[in-house]
C-alpha cells in the first residue's frame, strides 16, 4: 500500500540523496519517483514531488476514490528519542500544492494530509506524475529537548511518503436499521416502530424512549441468547446521542479496503521499539492459516502476505495505527451509510444491497496463495464467512485479500461491494466501529489523529472511547460486520445473519483480544 524513499535535505540547494526502498504494491497503489524540490528558506517550506498510481479509479455523479497521502521524516540516521518519526506538517491551502493534470488535491485543514482524487468523471487506472506537495518545514519538531527545537534549513532529514486508498462519501440523508422480521439483534427502528429510522442532519439524536423522532433499537431485543452486553437505552430508556458525534450525514472519506499487513507493518517500523512492542500482534495468519505473516525484528518488521488484512488486532491496536496516519475510528451510523448510501433498506440485507450472499471456500489454483493476485474460484463466491477457525467449515480458515471479489466485470453484488464502492463490509474482518449504546462511547466527536502517539504507543485523543486520562489504553466499543471465521453458533441464522448490514450482535462487545476475526479500517470527515 505505501512506497517509502529515503531522502537527506540540505539548506538552500536540498541536494538530494537518493535511496529507494523498493515499491511495495497492495490494492494496486504506488508512490514512486520522489525528490524534494524548491526549497524556500525565508518561508521554511519545500515541496515533496513524487508520482501516484493505482488501479480501478472512477469519479461519477455520485462519488468518487481518493488517495489520502501523508508525510513522516525523521533526523537523517535516528531510531528512537528525539529522533523519533514524527508527522510532517503540509500545507492546508489547496493553492500551494502542485495537482498534476486530470487531479485534484484537497488538503486537510490540521496540515496532516492531502486527498488526491480525478477532476472529471471518469473511470479506469491512473497514473499522477510529479505531483507536489508543501512541506512547511520549519514549523516541525526535530527534537523535543529544552521546550523544543525546531527543523533548520540545514537539517538531514529522512522522509517516509504515504498513500491509503480512500472512497468519498458525500453528504446527504440516510436510513439505519432494515426492517427486518427475522433473527432480530437490536436492529436500528424509527422510535418503538419495526421501521428504518431516517438521519437527516447532525444535529442530536433522542436514543429510545419511544416517542416520535427517536432513534430506536428494536426495544434492546437481542431475540436470541446474547453474550454480549446491551445498549444502555430502550424503548422506556431515554439516552442523548449528542449533535458532536459524528451521525454519517455529513461527508467524509473511508478507506476502500480493511487495513493490510503491509500498511500494519509499515506503521510499527516508524515507531521506537517500546512503541512497537506492544502494537505487534500476537497471532498471526499466513496463506494456509498456521504461520505468522508478520515476522522480523523492531525496526526492520515485514511480511509475508501484503495484500491480506492484518488481523488479531485489539481495539486500542487499532487506534493506534488510525492516530498514526491521521485518521479516526467511523461510528456504526456511518458503517450503515457505507453500506447502504441513501438507499431504501431491504429486510436482512448485506453490504451490496441484496439477500443473495455466496461464502467463498476456495482459492483458484492459478494464483498464490496469500498472494496479492490471490482469487477465489468458488463460484459465484462474493464473501470470505463460514470459513474454518472451528466456527466454520472447509475453507483456508483465514482471511483472504482485500478486495478478492472485484474484478474488471463484476457486479456490486458480485464484488460484495457497498453503494459506494467500499469492499468488504460484510465479511472477511469483523471491524472495530463506535458504536452509540453507552455514555462512553456518545462522548466522542470524531476528532482525526495527530501522526504522533504517547511514548506508550497508544492513540491520545481525549474524546476517542478508552481513553483514559494520558491515552486510549483500554477496550471501549464493539465490532460491525462480519469475520471469515464466523460460522453456525448461537444466532438462529448462524453466520448469514452476522453479516448483515444492520446487525448490531457484537456492537457493545469491548474485549475483543486477539480475535482472529477482529480487524479495521480507517475513515476522515471530509475538508
Amino acid at each position: 500500500m505505501y512506497f517509502n524513499l529515503t531522502v537527506l535535505m540540505k539548506k538552500v540547494l536540498f541536494a538530494l540523496l537518493l535511496f529507494v526502498a523498493g515499491t511495495a504494491a497492495a490494492n494496486n497503489i504506488q508512490v514512486s519517483s520522489f525528490s524534494l524540490t524548491g526549497q524556500n528558506t525565508a518561508s521554511d517550506y519545500t515541496m515533496a514531488q513524487f508520482s501516484v498510481s493505482w488501479e480501478n479509479s472512477w469519479r461519477d455523479n455520485t462519488n468518487w476514490d481518493a488517495a489520502w497521502i501523508f508525510v513522516k521524516y525523521r533526523v537523517a540516521g535516528g531510531s528512537g528519542g528525539d529522533n523519533a518519526w514524527r508527522h510532517a506538517t503540509l500545507s492546508n491551502q489547496s493553492a500551494q500544492h502542485g495537482a498534476p493534470t486530470g487531479s485534484t488535491i484537497t488538503p486537510s485543514t490540521d496540515g496532516k494530509g492531502v486527498f488526491l482524487y480525478r477532476n472529471t468523471n471518469g473511470g479506469g487506472n491512473v497514473n499522477y506524475s510529479a505531483v507536489q506537495l508543501r512541506w512547511n518545514y520549519g514549523g516541525d519538531l526535530k527534537s523535543n529537548s529544552s521546550g523544543g527545537v525546531y527543523i533548520g534549513d540545514n537539517d538531514q532529514i529522512e522522509i517516509q511518503v504515504y498513500a491509503i486508498e480512500m472512497v468519498y462519501v458525500p453528504q446527504g440523508s440516510f436510513q439505519v436499521g432494515d426492517g427486518s422480521s427475522s433473527t432480530i439483534v437490536r436492529q436500528f427502528s424509527d422510535a418503538a416502530s419495526t421501521a428504518p429510522y431516517m438521519v437527516n442532519s447532525e444535529n442530536a439524536i433522542t436514543l429510545g424512549g419511544g416517542q416520535p423522532n427517536s432513534l430506536g433499537n428494536r426495544n434492546n431485543n437481542a431475540g436470541v441468547a446474547d453474550p454480549t452486553n446491551p445498549d444502555d437505552f430502550s424503548n422506556s430508556s431515554q439516552k442523548l446521542l449528542p449533535a458532536a458525534f459524528p451521525k454519517g450525514y455529513n461527508a467524509y472519506y473511508c478507506m476502500k479496503y480493511e487495513t493490510t499487513q503491509k500498511q500494519y507493518v509499515d506503521f510499527l517500523n516508524t515507531l521506537t521499539s517500546s512503541q512497537a512492542a506492544v502494537s505487534v500482534p500476537t497471532h498471526y495468519f499466513n496463506s494456509n492459516g498456521t504461520m505468522q505473516m508478520i515476522t522480523g525484528t523492531w525496526p526492520n518488521y515485514y511480511t509475508t502476505a501484503a495484500c491480506l488484512p492484518v488481523s488479531y488486532i485489539t481495539y486500542f491496536n487499532a487506534m493506534a495505527y488510525l492516530d498514526w496516519s491521521g485518521m479516526r475510528l467511523n461510528t456504526e451510523l456511518e458503517y450503515e451509510k457505507s453500506c447502504r448510501g441513501p438507499q431504501t433498506p431491504v429486510a436482512d440485507e448485506y453490504a451490496w444491497g441484496t439477500t443473495n450472499l455466496v461464502p467463498a471456500l476456495t482459492i483458484s489454483a492459478s494464483t498464490a496463495e496469500g498472494s496479492c493476485s490471490e482469487l477465489t474460484s468458488t463460484q459465484g463466491g462474493n464473501i470470505n464467512i463460514n470459513n474454518g477457525d472451528g466456527a466454520g467449515t472447509g475453507g483456508k480458515n483465514r482471511p483472504y485479500r482485500v478486495g478478492i471479489f472485484a474484478t474488471s466485470t463484476s457486479t456490486r453484488e458480485s464484488s460484495g461491494a457497498s453503494y459506494y464502492g467500499i469492499m468488504d463490509l460484510s465479511g472477511n474482518m469483523a471491524e472495530w466501529t463506535v458504536g452509540v449504546g453507552s455514555a462512553n462511547n456518545r462522548s466522542y466527536v470524531g476528532s482525526h489523529g495527530d501522526g504522533l502517539l504517547n511514548s506508550n504507543g497508544n492513540a491520545n485523543n481525549a474524546d476517542w472511547p478508552g481513553y483514559d486520562g494520558n491515552s486510549v489504553a483500554s477496550f471501549a466499543t464493539g465490532i460491525r460486520g462480519a469475520a471469515f471465521n464466523y460460522g453456525v453458533d448461537n444466532l438462529g441464522a448462524g453466520y448469514k445473519a452476522y453479516a448483515r448490514t444492520s446487525d448490531r450482535y457484537y456492537i457493545m462487545v469491548n474485549n475483543l483480544g486477539n480475535s482472529p476475526g477482529a480487524g479495521f479500517r480507517g475513515v476522515r470527515t471530509a475538508p
